[in-house]
């Protein structure tokens, strides 16, 4: 028996060094994105804005404090114009009866100053009524937006997934577009901030090409390569994924600056505490939104019925050498034009309708397996489709000139001119018009 005790006495001495040696990692078993419990009720609130308040229904709130909930307005039926005034007269409301209940005994509260004051702790003051006063933040439901964009979701969603996976990333990072855009390439902020990823132009540009010809912050494949690339470089810097996502609003020097001064990693503390240039309502929820997206996309049965995600959307990537005509892609790789151009919103207008080169380096998204293999189908265009201006060439309009005179002198007919500057079928023109002058016809 004494044996026994000994050898195990020896193995746990063992266990421990071992565990010595090789610590456990901190946190090893710790999510990824934390939900902690002092951000549930946040992210409960933004879970019903997103699936049960639809754009007809309004909530009062508190900013800082989700539980304190004044009112939910049904402001359907109504123009943009009544509603923000109701809105407004609501608001106003709620902060009187706050700033009585900041002046009055408990024994003269009427019964709705009594209902405000039952939101609070009873150690509530002057100060904490007459803050809460200005602090009044109305909320409008998008279920319908959210759910369009689950729908849409399946077209990309997988295809993002693999793109950040590529990157050595977390692919939970794929329901963000949830937040910023409900998965719209076309998504355009009152900021400017453009596609389903939502860059400014500033950003953008450090990752993406943005000019006259091309926008890729619309190209749901390039610019989820970019956003990739952004968050994982904000992770390098920050060191902490919750606080990466917040710097996806934020920005990457504010959220260290927020470091720096409360000396901490702590999501829910620097939301709490953090008081900072800019760190207001949208960046201090933006973690709790995308948890919020992130707990709707595992389980979406569980919060709308009936849902049809999109197929996904299948294509092969050509990266173009040379600028070309875009018509011609589209007869090259067996496509319908609006086909085409459905699959690759980043390319100009102009550029769709041939009036300018596709330039080189942009990628074109082509339907999957549709020809046997892009770069040859590519090569067996005229050499004139594929290697063509980027722009057309412009022709300054001088005193004396007509459309016809125009025409004639640049090689092409006057119809064509038309059609190319988009005149219709006016000939009118004026001195120092600039008019673009089609490719003559081969």
């Amino acid at each position: 028996m004494r044996q026994h005790r000994v050898r195990a006495g020896v193995l746990f001495l063992a266990i421990v060094w071992l565990g010595l040696l090789f610590p456990r990692p901190v946190g090893a078993d710790e999510p990824v994105f934390p939900e902690p419990p002092d951000l549930v009720p946040l992210v409960d609130f933004w879970v019903e804005i997103f699936t049960e308040r639809s754009r007809d229904w309004t909530v009062l709130h508190d900013r800082d404090d989700p539980d304190i909930r004044y009112e939910t307005v049904h402001t359907g039926g109504m123009s943009e114009s009544q509603r923000r005034t109701h809105l407004r007269n609501r608001r106003r409301h709620y902060a009187g009866l706050l700033e009585n209940l900041a002046i009055k005994t408990e024994d003269r509260w009427t019964e709705a100053e009594g209902r405000i004051a039952a939101m609070f702790p009873e150690s509530a003051d002057t100060k904490r009524y007459l803050e809460a006063a200005g602090r009044i933040r109305s909320q409008r439901g998008i279920r319908d937006r959210f759910r369009e964009g689950l729908v849409r979701s399946g077209r990309w969603h997988a295809a993002i997934e693999r793109i950040l996976a590529s990157y050595e990333i977390p692919t939970e990072l794929a329901v963000l577009p949830h937040v910023e855009s409900s998965f719209n390439p076309y998504a355009r902020s009152k900021a400017g901030a453009v596609g389903a990823w939502q860059f400014t132009a500033g950003t953008g540009k450090r990752y993406l090409r943005i000019d006259r010809h091309l926008d890729e912050r619309h190209d749901i494949y390039v610019s989820t390569h970019a956003a990739a690339r952004y968050l994982r470089d904000a992770h390098a810097k920050i060191g902490a994924w919750p606080l990466t996502v917040t710097a996806y609003n934020h920005g990457v020097n504010g959220v260290l600056r927020a470091q720096r001064e409360l000396g901490t990693s702590d999501i829910g503390r620097m939301i709490r505490e953090y008081d900072g240039p800019y760190f207001g309502f949208a960046s201090k929820n933006f973690y709790a939104e995308f948890l919020a997206a992130l707990r709707i996309a595992r389980d979406p049965d569980a919060y709308f019925t009936n849902l049809a995600f999109e197929p996904e959307e299948e294509v092969d990537h050509f990266v173009l050498p040379s600028p070309s005509r875009f018509p011609a892609l589209a007869r090259a790789f067996g496509c319908d034009e609006e086909e085409l151009r459905a699959l690759n919103p980043a390319l100009a207008d102009r550029v769709v309708s041939g009036r300018w080169g596709a330039p080189a380096g942009a990628v074109i998204n082509v339907p999957r397996d549709r020809v046997p293999d892009l770069a040859e189908a590519y090569l067996a265009l005229p050499e004139g489709d594929r290697n063509v201006p980027i722009e057309p060439d412009r022709y300054r309009v001088r005193w004396g000139d007509t459309l016809s005179s125009i025409a004639r002198k640049h090689g092409v007919s006057v119809a064509d001119l038309q059609e190319f500057n988009g005149m219709g079928r006016s000939t009118r023109i004026l001195a120092g018009q600039r008019i673009e002058i089609p490719p003559p016809p081969r």
